[in-house]
C-alpha cells in the first residue's frame, strides 16, 4: 500500500503539523525515501520551523530503527527548531527515544496533539526567560 504524508502550517501556533498515512519503514530504502520526502516537504517552508508530528500513521520496524534515528536527526537538525510528537506505537516511540539519546535531538513524545501543542508553547515560554 502506498504511503502519504501531510505537512500543514498552523498559523495559530506558528508550527507545522506533520502526519503520515500507512508509512511503514521496513528497509533501508524505505528510510531513505522517508528522509527524502520529509526533507522535500519541509524545505518548502524556507526556514526552520516548530513541528507537531502525528506519528499514528508511521511505523518504524526494529530492523531499521538505527537508520531511522540517523535520518531523523539529519531532518530535525536541518529543518526543525523544536519538535513534539504524539500517537506513536510502542516500537516507534522506543526508536524515537533511543535516537534522541544517541543523536542529541528532541524526543518529546506526548499522548495527544493537545499535549504536544501545550508542550511546544511551554517550551517557547521557557526559552524566553
Amino acid at each position: 500500500m502506498p504511503w502519504s504524508m501531510r505537512f500543514d502550517y498552523d498559523v495559530t501556533i506558528d508550527a507545522v503539523h506533520a502526519s503520515f498515512t500507512d508509512c511503514v519503514l521496513s528497509t533501508a530504502a524505505d528510510v531513505t525515501r522517508w528522509e527524502r520526502e520529509v526533507s522535500l516537504r519541509l524545505s518548502t517552508f524556507s526556514r526552520r520551523v516548530d513541528l507537531i508530528i502525528d506519528m499514528s500513521g508511521l511505523l518504524v520496524r526494529p530492523a531499521v530503527s538505527a537508520l531511522f534515528g540517523k535520518a531523523r536527526s539529519r531532518v530535525l537538525g536541518t529543518y526543525a527548531i523544536h519538535s513534539f510528537r504524539y500517537g506513536a506505537d510502542r516500537a516507534t516511540s522506543i526508536s524515537v527515544l533511543t535516537s534522541a539519546a544517541i543523536h542529541g535531538v528532541d524526543a518529546n513524545v506526548c499522548e495527544t496533539r493537545a499535549d504536544a501543542v501545550a508542550a511546544l508553547l511551554a517550551s517557547r515560554r521557557d526559552a524566553q526567560r
